[in-house]
């Protein structure tokens, strides 16, 4: 499964990256929303994990959905809460989060694995 993280924490994505090459997964990981919507619509990810709290108040969802139509066909996970108006999450993954299982986990929620 491809995942795409959205998160600024320093620890979690490399942690999560590793895990992933170690299941031969894609991962892709950047720190801004705005910025990775270009990359969302160009890679596809089976799933996006989005920490809320990344999402600026004035992020216009609307706009981004009309600009980038991928972004109501690619599953969404919270991680943490709040989580903004937009595409609602499948579900949320609360912090800490174990790097060691999130991908399993990440599958079996999903139903892809």
């Amino acid at each position: 499964m491809f995942v795409f993280l959205i998160s600024d924490n320093p620890v979690l994505a490399p942690a999560l990256e590793l895990a992933a090459k170690r299941r031969g997964e894609r991962f892709y990981h950047m720190e801004a929303l705005a910025d990775a919507l270009f990359f969302i619509h160009d890679l596809r990810p089976d799933v996006v994990v989005l920490d809320g709290a990344l999402v600026p108040e004035s992020f216009d969802w609307g706009e981004a959905m009309r600009a980038f139509p991928v972004l109501s066909e690619v599953r969404w996970v919270a991680l943490s809460a709040p989580w903004p108006i937009g595409p609602q999450p499948q579900f949320v993954f609360t912090l800490p989060v174990d790097p060691f299982v999130f991908h399993e986990t990440l599958a079996a929620k999903l139903g892809a694995g």
